[in-house]
């Protein structure tokens, strides 16, 4: 680790401190982030849900940390539902008893991200839960105050959809089976061919990728990881992203980003030893600088 030792973030390795995420929602909303978007974990795995696991999960800490921070009215938050291996959500109860929890534990707070009135959640694994969305709406309608719901797919573009919009948790090209180095323009021109690739008839989310590059977690060094990023060139791929949603969307227009502080992957935009000055979370703010009328 020594090697990625420019990756730990100006405050340490830590998340668990309430000053810490009050300095990160003051750092994101002072330079054009809208919203956090946290992941949120099931207990039990392919089970009944287990509300006490999920509460005292520490990976749910940022989302509670955020809840109680005193400048949270700067932003707004919604949940990643990373219903992947090791919380798995596996039938139409369990789904509504899951949307049963976030009502009573998030939704309701003021700055849970809305549209249109209805909560946005956005789904990890999407196709092998689109055909419970149905019932999940209808849950809501009736045993809520909340319209509907306002569901986010993880690249899901099949003609059956009942999401509401599409987007990405992160694009990168296939994975070659072997430790290869990309250049950052070839994964942006990647990118940039995956959303253009999307049926036209779908709302997206564009994902801009501030990059890729896991070696850190990596026990055989083994994957893809793509080199000579520069705070320019994630720039120009953000202002494409908001000519595409402004050419695309109609209605919503909503770009994600890759990410706020996977360091372990090579995504991040938290100031850290070797981007102290934090240049690429910057970018955002002079985009969006220029681009006021989205």
């Amino acid at each position: 680790m020594c090697e990625y030792k420019g990756r730990q973030p100006v405050w340490g390795w830590r998340d668990d401190d309430l000053k810490i995420m009050e300095r990160q929602i003051k750092l994101a909303s002072n330079n054009g982030i809208d919203f956090f978007s946290f992941c949120w974990y099931w207990k039990n795995d392919n089970g009944r849900i287990d509300t006490l696991k999920i509460k005292n999960h520490p990976a749910h800490t940022s989302i509670e940390l955020f809840k109680k921070a005193g400048n949270k009215r700067k932003m707004r938050f919604s949940l990643l539902i990373a219903n992947h291996v090791g919380a798995r959500i596996k039938t139409e109860k369990d789904w509504l008893d899951a949307v049963d929890f976030w009502v009573r534990h998030y939704f309701n707070d003021p700055q849970y991200l809305k549209i249109d009135g209805k909560p946005v959640v956005t789904i990890f694994v999407s196709e092998e839960m689109n055909c419970f969305i149905p019932a999940m709406r209808q849950y809501v309608k009736e045993h809520t105050n909340f319209p509907d719901l306002f569901i986010i797919s993880n690249k899901y573009d099949k003609p059956d959809s009942h999401f509401d919009m599409l987007s990405w948790y992160n694009i990168r090209e296939r994975e070659p089976g072997h430790s290869e180095e990309r250049d950052y323009k070839a994964l942006i021109q990647y990118v940039e061919k995956s959303w253009a690739a999307v049926d036209s008839n779908f709302c997206i989310a564009p994902c801009v990728m501030v990059n890729w590059d896991r070696r850190p977690w990596e026990t055989k060094t083994e994957g893809l990881y793509y080199t000579g990023r520069t705070p320019d060139l994630f720039r120009k791929q953000l202002e494409a992203a908001f000519r595409f949603v402004c050419k695309r969307n109609r209605h919503y227009r909503l770009v994600m980003i890759y990410a706020w502080n996977e360091l372990g992957e090579g995504g991040y935009l938290v100031p850290t030893l070797d981007d102290n000055k934090a240049t690429y979370l910057k970018q955002i703010k002079r985009v969006r600088t220029q681009n006021r009328h989205i």
